[in-house]
């Protein structure tokens, strides 16, 4: 325990984190934004956008197959080019989601690397017209 008597974060988690790379929407009154699921547990996530969800702002998280009522508890980082928010869950996710997401995340990383290697097999093979 520090000379301040808190605990860090990581003893004050009630769900491990997992690392992830998901693609996804943040819905809010201000509109839609593209956002990176950074890493998951079952109560929050934390999130790269290109700026943060105000601390206790409302906004449904569209990640895969799944639209998660959230709420913005932290900024955790914020750079010219882009915010880290950590957002809370308003319903706990189970087991069986969290696997959903991080299948789904594999799957469009996979999906992109293969879109990519097709554009440029395309464009090697091109033959100049």
């Amino acid at each position: 325990m520090g000379a301040s008597g808190g605990n860090t974060i990581s003893e004050r988690r009630t769900s491990p984190r997992t690392p992830l790379l998901l693609p996804a929407k943040l819905v809010c009154v201000y509109g839609t934004v593209d956002c990176i699921v950074l890493d998951l547990s079952a109560v929050g996530a934390l999130i790269k956008t290109a700026s943060p969800l105000s601390v206790g702002a409302s906004a449904y998280l569209r990640a895969g197959p799944f639209d998660i009522f959230v709420a913005g508890v932290r900024i955790a980082s914020r750079s010219r080019a882009y915010a880290l928010t950590g957002i809370l869950f308003e319903d706990r996710l189970t087991q069986a989601q969290i696997k959903e997401l991080r299948s789904y995340g594999r799957n469009c990383i996979q999906a992109e690397r293969r879109a990519s290697y097709e554009k440029a097999r395309e464009w090697w093979e091109c033959d100049g017209d």
